[in-house]
């Protein structure tokens, strides 16, 4: 990268607005488009270890990361035939 990026420019892309950093980027460097969207995206995998690591996956702030339910639908399905067969035999 060549030089220290603008505060501005770290501060949008650590907001997530890209655009406005790429812009920026222009503005300041006096870079073109290809060369801007460059920086902006090696920046921001640069700063990518600084935010949690739900961002750096491209959740939003608060969203949990989903786990695979399949084994909780597997001991429901196995818990409802379990009753089903009870009930069968109890009438």
């Amino acid at each position: 990268m060549p030089g220290p990026l603008p505060y501005d420019v770290r501060a949008a892309l650590a907001a997530g607005r890209t655009l406005d950093a790429i812009k920026l980027l222009r503005q300041t460097k006096g870079v073109g488009l290809k060369e801007a969207k460059a920086l902006a995206d090696e920046a921001r995998r640069a700063l990518a270890p600084q935010r949690g690591q739900a961002e750096a996956e491209g959740l939003s702030p608060g969203e949990v990361p989903r786990r695979g339910g399949k084994l909780l639908a597997a001991v429901v399905v196995l818990a409802l035939f379990g009753l089903a067969a009870w009930w069968a035999g109890a009438v």
